[in-house]
């Protein structure tokens, strides 16, 4: 990507010495339009100019080089792949609380029953004679959690890292109630015994550390999830307290000072790893090099030596992103 100059400088003190090699990359920050799309989910209908399934998003620079006899060229650079996810997915079957919860690996669309059967009260409106306040309030908070899953997961789009790893089937039975039970697939969302829990915590994350960019996401700590890397969300409102959600970001190594023009595509996973994506059969040659344009923009400079970009879809207007840069931060005598 380009040529970026790197300056190193040596701190000495205390009688040691250590050279430290600043970062010479660049930040980027985008907030997406709240149309913009999440990537389609299998067995889900696609909406109209959705990315499909098996499929995910790519930033791309482009360097416009004039030659001699006034000709052009683009070059184009890869910058960072991403995809677009709900922020949680209550399908998923490592959806899971994690060790200091209540119910380490409970699945948790089972919470408020998992609750409601440790204390014995199925209606905290009319809760057995002997229910302390303690547990009447932990039934419904837990309830509370529970109604907040849904739209969690179909209103608040995640800005994730990609990865073509995918779970493998769950089980049939419960370990708890069946002994025989296959102790290599996860139990069902239903099993909520101490055993199942166990089991499902262990293989879930057993798949996190094989799959470190995995996204799966938690609807605790937006920031925090369960396994891979979350960049932010797309523009929207939290369910939770009716806040604002938007803005995402990362750090890329390469030095984004001088470049004409930046697209964003959605490109078909590799999912069979020959080195080449899956393309539909019907892809039009024209998407297959970089991938379909999901939106574009011309840079351009604004005060203290910020790159703003705004990108918007060729197809709708309403899907677009606001992305600024700051580039070559190991030069960068103003931001850092």
């Amino acid at each position: 990507m380009g040529v970026r100059l790197i300056r190193s400088f040596c701190v000495l003190g205390l009688g040691l010495g250590a050279c430290v090699e600043p970062f010479a990359g660049s930040n980027v920050q985008l907030d997406f339009s709240g149309d913009t799309h999440t990537i389609q989910r299998a067995g889900q209908a696609r909406a109209p100019l959705q990315p499909p399934v098996d499929t995910y998003y790519a930033l791309w620079a482009v360097d416009t080089v004039t030659d001699d006899a006034g000709g052009t060229k683009d070059y184009v650079f890869a910058v960072q792949n991403f995809e677009i996810k709900p922020l949680i997915d209550q399908n998923s079957p490592c959806f899971i609380d994690l060790e200091g919860a209540r119910f380490p690996g409970l699945h948790v669309t089972q919470f408020a029953n998992k609750v409601k059967e440790q204390t014995g009260i199925a209606d905290p409106f009319n809760a057995p004679a002997g229910a302390t306040d303690g547990d009447i309030s932990d039934v419904l908070t837990a309830l509370k959690r529970l109604s907040y899953l849904g739209d969690l997961q179909s209103k608040v789009k995640a800005v994730v890292t990609t990865s073509n790893f995918k779970y493998g089937p769950s089980a049939t039975t419960c370990l708890d109630d069946d002994a025989g039970a296959d102790q290599t697939m996860f139990p069902p969302t239903n099993c909520t015994g101490p055993k199942s829990n166990a089991l499902r915590l262990k293989l879930c994350k057993a798949a996190w550390a094989a799959n470190p960019d995995f996204y799966e996401g938690s609807d605790k700590v937006f920031t925090l999830p369960l396994s891979g890397t979350y960049y932010g969300t797309v523009e929207g409102t939290n369910p939770i307290n009716n806040g604002y959600v938007g803005g995402s970001g990362f750090f890329v190594d390469e030095s984004l000072l001088d470049f004409d023009r930046y697209f964003i595509t959605w490109q078909y996973k590799d999912l069979n790893g020959d080195g080449t994506p899956d393309y539909a059969d019907n892809t039009p040659e024209d998407d297959k090099a970089f991938g379909h344009v999901y939106m574009s923009g011309i840079p351009r400079r604004v005060a203290r030596g910020v790159i703003s970009v705004a990108l918007q879809s060729p197809e709708n207007t309403s899907i677009g992103a606001a992305m600024s840069i700051f580039p070559d931060l190991a030069n960068d005598g103003t931001h850092f």
